[in-house]
């Protein structure tokens, strides 16, 4: 029906107002309903025209007899609204109407006013007639209401308080002083009525007596752990879990640690359930579980979710059999005594290191077009911790297990970085040219240790990698200039540096007593038979110079990168370096350098 077509009389046509008879399907004007004959009504009597569902006579009397309103529950002798499922009283037949618009605002609304405005009747939202009739919030209650006076500085005071004389409200059902909510009781009050309401009324949507028990308990036993207006605010959402618990468990004694977080929502959602599971556990509602319990059960879920993500990917038996491998580390650590706080490879532990796992050949399948595990090498293991530095830990147990247990080509080494540098790390200038000049020039009895600090001062050379070079290693150019791979390019050695090389092979010779020095491969001979001069042979050569490997090589890229080489890949070729180190140092020395690099990729993508 159009909003300015009007009803019509089902027997004649005729339009009217209002009905004045309705039977069934039905509907009469006033004419057409006086043709209709009285009958007696079967509950008390009375003739009448009306009839019941079933099309029998009925007194309007005696159908409303027992009636009850729909939504709240009152007895209802007059209705104001009928619906399908039955009568509506004026306040709850609000909640049932089509939202309409202010006429002022024009914001939809199911609570709305006429009032005049402009010189025409006009439609208001709730809101806005209390501007337009001037409310304000009371200084004294702090309700919003119309002004009827003021206190001495000039703020508004409702009626009530005015006609109080703007004393304190004190609270008739507690006997505190408080914020008024009505004339019998504060706001505290209210709210405390309402908490143990919504209580009841929840419980009673529970279908097992356990658990309506212990929701009608937890509505009391949370107004004592948190301010009655936050618990109003959460009673609603805690109801959650005890539906949760009621729908999935006849009796408390059958809940378990997974079947729990699966009602809770997971480990987070437990969080988030806190005060009615610290409730249900001090009551002995639930079986007592344990926080490692939990813990353990979430972790098996996301593992659960981690491998069912990557089903239907190459790399998902993969997953499958480092999920098996970590899980028989993580038994033998429970079975030799590694528990609790001691536990070195927990749950959470094997799912830092599957979820790394499964980022890593995730980009490597898409990035690099790798389908197998054979095809991955360290330099994509390089590339991925350089763009996720915080997996550089979890993902060195992915490729432990690659090097163990699958057959790769090529053992795959991922160097540890330190992502920052000590305090001191770079040699002051003059510390610098007071090392090069005394190694270069160097007396007859220290040629070998001046060779050793240049190596590690002049090419970034690790001191375990400098005891290891062999005489193999070794080769001349057409000037007699000596040639070294310390990466994966060949390198000239510089002029003075190559004299200091032949001084040294004139004048080596083995330390140990059964070795010969023209057997041994290496280039700096060791106490051991054919073997090389130890690390700790060198550290306390370079603790008698008052400087440590680790400032050397700090150093020496550094000097590196201000002698013009900066591009980390120079490094890395020139001296063997991994690609993260190089960044590391070159974000360390020179920031400008990195924002121009960073500008640069920006404007070309």
């Amino acid at each position: 029906m159009s909003g300015g077509e009007k009803p019509s009389c089902t027997e004649c046509g005729t339009p009217v107002e209002k009905y004045s008879l309705v039977r069934g399907e039905a509907r009469y004007c006033l004419r057409c309903a006086g043709k209709v004959p009285l009958l007696p009504c079967p509950g008390c009597g009375k003739n009448t025209r009306m009839a019941g569902p079933d099309g029998s006579p009925l007194c309007k009397s005696c159908r409303t007899k027992g009636r009850t309103c729909l939504h709240c529950g009152r007895d209802l002798p007059k209705a104001s609204l009928l619906v399908e499922d039955g009568a509506l009283c004026w306040p709850c037949s609000r909640h049932y109407r089509e939202p309409e618009t202010c006429d002022v605002c024009g914001q939809s609304d199911l609570f709305w006013s006429h009032v005049e405005l402009d010189g025409a009747r006009r439609r208001v939202c709730h809101r806005c007639l209390k501007k337009q009739e001037g409310h304000a919030t009371c200084a004294a209650c702090r309700k919003h209401r119309k002004p009827a006076g003021a206190t001495a500085d000039g703020k508004p005071v409702c009626k009530r308080c005015l006609e109080s004389g703007c004393k304190p409200f004190i609270c008739p059902q507690c006997g505190k002083e408080g914020i008024r909510h009505s004339a019998s009781q504060c706001l505290g009050c209210y709210h405390k009525g309402q908490v143990l309401k919504r209580a009841a009324q929840a419980a009673a949507m529970l279908q097992h007596g356990w658990c309506r028990k212990a929701f009608g308990d937890f509505g009391p036993a949370l107004l004592e752990s948190v301010p009655a207006a936050s618990a109003l605010m959460r009673i609603d959402r805690y109801f959650l879990l005890f539906a949760r618990l009621d729908a999935a468990f006849d009796a408390p004694t059958k809940i378990t640690p997974d079947a729990l977080l699966a009602a809770a929502g997971g480990l987070d959602g437990l969080r988030r359930f806190a005060i009615p599971y610290g409730f249900l556990l001090k009551e002995g509602l639930i079986p007592g579980m344990t926080r490692d319990l939990l813990a353990d059960s979430a972790e098996m879920d996301r593992q659960r979710h981690l491998l069912e993500s990557a089903e239907g990917t190459w790399f998902h038996p993969l997953l499958l059999r480092f999920q098996g491998y970590l899980m028989e580390v993580h038994a033998r650590y429970e079975r030799r005594g590694w528990r609790k706080g001691g536990n070195r490879m927990k749950l959470r532990t094997v799912t830092q290191g599957l979820r790394a796992a499964r980022k890593f050949c995730l980009a490597m399948g898409e990035k690099e077009g790798v389908s197998g595990a054979q095809q991955i090498t360290i330099d994509h293991a390089e590339r991925f911790v350089a763009e996720n530095p915080g997996l550089a830990m979890s993902i060195r147990s992915f490729l432990r297990y690659l090097n163990l247990k699958e057959k790769l080509f090529r053992k795959i080494k991922l160097k540890a970085v330190k992502r920052d540098l000590r305090e001191g790390a770079f040699l002051p200038r003059q510390k610098y040219l007071e090392l090069l000049r005394g190694w270069l020039n160097p007396d007859g009895k220290s040629v070998r240790e001046s060779l050793i600090g240049l190596f590690l001062l002049l090419y970034a050379q690790p001191v375990n990698k400098v005891v290891r070079i062999k005489l193999s290693d070794l080769s001349r150019d057409r000037n007699g200039q000596y040639r070294l791979v310390f990466g994966s390019a060949e390198i000239a050695v510089d002029p003075r540096v190559s004299a200091l090389v032949d001084r040294c092979l004139e004048d080596r010779k083995a330390l140990s007593a059964m070795d010969d020095a023209a057997e041994n491969e290496y280039l700096f001979t060791g106490r051991n038979h054919g073997g090389h001069l130890t690390p700790a042979a060198v550290t306390h050569m370079l603790g008698k110079a008052g400087v440590t490997a680790e400032q050397l090589f700090a150093t020496s890229i550094y000097n590196a990168y201000r002698s013009g080489l900066d591009h980390p890949k120079v490094l890395v070729r020139a001296f063997g370096i991994t690609t993260a180190t190089a960044i590391k140092y070159m974000q360390k020395i020179d920031p400008q350098l990195v924002h121009e690099i960073e500008k640069k990729a920006y404007r070309a993508a």
